[in-house]
Order: structure tokens, then sequence, then C-alpha cells
């Protein structure tokens, strides 16, 4: 049995539980795009953006599978979609896969240029892997337009650290407490913080237990269990697997779970205001 990496699927799930408490609707139809939809129609940036669409960005969005769904499922609510990532090869893979109107930006996301350019931003399983996470909030935050929103997923809970963490190239793990800390160090407005893939997690614990490398192990042979262990399962077990988290994510519109794998942070923006002076740099 394995676990597999935060898919974009289980993305859209944690999406849907913020989106459907904020929107007061809690039936398991209600998605991601719901809070983007509010943003719309306050008129994200002081502009008349609800009617023009909104401007968003995933930075660190790799070879582009959650724009791509974004594009694919939300295509009304978006007026330009980009992908940003440090990797060349990356965004040339997504080059090939994406629409031809998604932009791509080739940059370093704790120096993004940017100010209020964007009135979404996606942090998607990023924040883990950087020295500084706190710059990367800020530079994420100066880029965001006032009103906009940022929205950051991350590997939950230093409890769950396992040897998988330290292949993966992670630097930390994190609980709610850490995403208020990073909130308060930018001045952005931590909206809204949550755990997910909580059904899930006892499994994750005896996955990595089974799977446990010995000690000393070469990078070749730690590339080796990393494809191992990521792979996608067989059907059953992924529809399975399916199964579970659907049956978590009502229940998500109503509750916080104590804990879960992963967590869910959205972060607001007020205005110009809001971007600390540390942060700021000149950009375009």
């Amino acid at each position: 049995f394995t676990m597999r990496k935060t898919t974009e699927a289980t993305r859209f799930a944690a999406f849907r539980i913020w989106s459907g408490r904020i929107s007061g609707i809690g039936d398991a139809t209600a998605f991601c795009w719901r809070p983007c939809g509010d943003i719309a129609k306050q008129g994200a940036g002081s502009t008349e953006r609800g009617a023009q669409g909104l401007r968003a960005l995933d930075i660190g969005g790799g070879c582009g599978g959650w724009i791509r769904l974004l594009s694919e499922r939300a295509p009304r609510w978006f007026a330009e979609l980009a992908i940003g990532d440090s990797s060349v090869r990356a965004l040339a893979f997504a080059r090939t896969d994406l629409p031809a109107h998604v932009k791509l930006y080739h940059l370093d996301c704790l120096n993004l240029g940017w100010q209020s350019r964007w009135d979404v931003v996606f942090l998607l399983d990023v924040l883990e892997h950087l020295p500084d996470d706190r710059k990367a909030i800020c530079e994420a935050g100066r880029a965001l337009a006032p009103r906009g929103r940022l929205f950051v997923t991350v590997p939950a809970l230093k409890a769950f650290w396992t040897y998988n963490d330290k292949l993966a190239g992670h630097k930390r793990r994190y609980c709610r407490a850490d995403l208020a800390r990073l909130a308060k160090g930018s001045g952005l407005n931590l909206l809204d913080s949550r755990y997910f893939m909580f059904f899930l997690s006892p499994l994750l614990l005896v996955s990595r237990w089974v799977h446990r490398p010995r000690a000393g192990l070469s990078a070749e042979e730690a590339a080796a269990l990393m494809a191992r262990t990521h792979r996608t399962p067989s059907r059953p077990t992924d529809a399975l697997l399916g199964a579970i988290f659907a049956a978590e994510t009502p229940l998500g519109h109503r509750l916080h779970f104590p804990w879960g794998t992963s967590l869910l942070g959205v972060f607001g923006k007020d205005d110009e205001a809001s971007c600390q002076p540390c942060c700021r740099h000149k950009g375009n």
C-alpha cells in the first residue's frame, strides 16, 4: 500500500471545505472557485475586476496540473491564469500540456518583483521547501492586489515527520500557529486555517513505517525509494482512498479537524499598507 502526495484533486477538495464555509453552502458540490467568486463580486484590487474576471498565479506550479484544472472547471472566473516556477524544465513541459492562454513565468519565489499584480495567488506545497518561508509569504503578499486572496497548502504537524520529508527536501512541517505567525510577520490577514487529510492520516503513518529506509541510503537508493512509494496505487486502492477523502470533505464544512497530514491557509490583503516595509523592494 502506498500513499500519494497531495494531488490536484485533494487540493481541490480542501478549497471546497473553505469555500463552503464562507458562502454558507454546505453541499459537497461547492468548488474552490466560490471564494474567487466572492472576490470578484467585491471588485478585487479596487477595480472592476468582478466584471473582467480574476488574475490568478500559481507560484511553484511545476508542470501546471492545478492551473489546468482551474482553466477546465472554472473558466468563467478567470481573465488571466499563470504559472511561475524556478524550473525551466517544468515550465517547458507545462507549455506542451496547457492551453495557450496560460502564461508562464520563470521566477524566484523569494524575489517576485510584482506589486498588486494578482487577485488570487496559490502557494501549494511550496513553503516547506524554502529556507525563508516568511520572505516567500511577504513576496506573495506584495504581488497580491488589495482584497486579494493567497491560498497556501503545506504538510502538517511535526508528529507526522518521517523519512519522506527528508527525501522530499522538506525543511519543516506546519501547525495552524505557524501560519498565524507568518501572517503577522507579513502584514496579511489569516482568514482561515484548517487541517485536512484527517481520515487518511493513520494510513500515512503505517505506510511510512512499512517503507522506512535502512540507514545510510545512497542518493540513487533514496530516489528509487521515493519513486516506489509515490507511484499511483492500483485502481481499487485509489478508488478506496478517494472515497475515504470524499467522506471527510463534507465534515470540513462544519468543523475543524484536530489534525491532518496537510494544512490549508487562506490569507487576505486589505490594502497596500498591509505589505510590511521589510518586504518592500522595487519591482514591476
